[in-house]
């Protein structure tokens, strides 16, 4: 384990892993994960955009008679 994690060679084997190898490694696992991870979010979205509920505007006109309340 030690020969693994200090020089990057395979166990069992002379196959040893550059430091190049392993920033690649991890750049292209990092964005696979990411594409997943936004793919699911898009076809989510587009699955239930239906359900999706737009708001109306938080400031809406008020009429004069709505300005003050009658008691």
């Amino acid at each position: 384990m030690y020969s693994f994690i200090v020089l990057g060679i395979l166990p069992g084997t002379n196959f040893q892993i550059s430091f190049d190898m392993w920033l690649e490694f991890v750049t292209s696992l990092t964005i696979g994960l990411f594409t997943i991870f936004i793919g699911r979010i898009l076809l989510h979205l587009v699955q239930h955009r239906d359900e999706l509920v737009f708001l109306p505007a938080s400031r809406t006109p008020l009429y004069a008679s709505q300005l003050h309340l009658r008691a």
